[in-house]
């Protein structure tokens, strides 16, 4: 089995810097609970797999302004995205 690396672009290695340092800084908003979403997507790095989708052009410029405007990177955005689904699937599985 080999392990890869993840690779952060610009935003989530200093996103990741200041959480190793214990920089980060919230409060009690929407936003802030994105910040905690990202900081726990970066304890869980060691879990992660690289893998590759090909996306829609046009969905792939609507997440990425999205997650422009709430000041994330759109990969997290998107990482945040799947975990909730399968959180929810997850649960549905317990259900029955």
């Amino acid at each position: 089995m080999s392990t890869h690396k993840v690779h952060y672009d610009t935003t989530e290695t200093e996103m990741a810097e200041l959480v190793s340092n214990g920089e980060i800084q919230y409060g009690s908003g929407k936003k802030d609970s994105n910040i905690m979403k990202m900081i726990a997507h970066f304890k869980e790095d060691q879990k992660r797999k690289t893998v590759s989708i090909r996306i829609k052009q046009h969905s792939l410029s609507l997440i990425k302004n999205f997650a422009r405007q709430q000041k994330i990177p759109y990969q997290t955005l998107i990482n945040m995205q799947i975990d909730d689904f399968a959180d929810s699937i997850q649960k549905i599985d317990t259900t029955n």
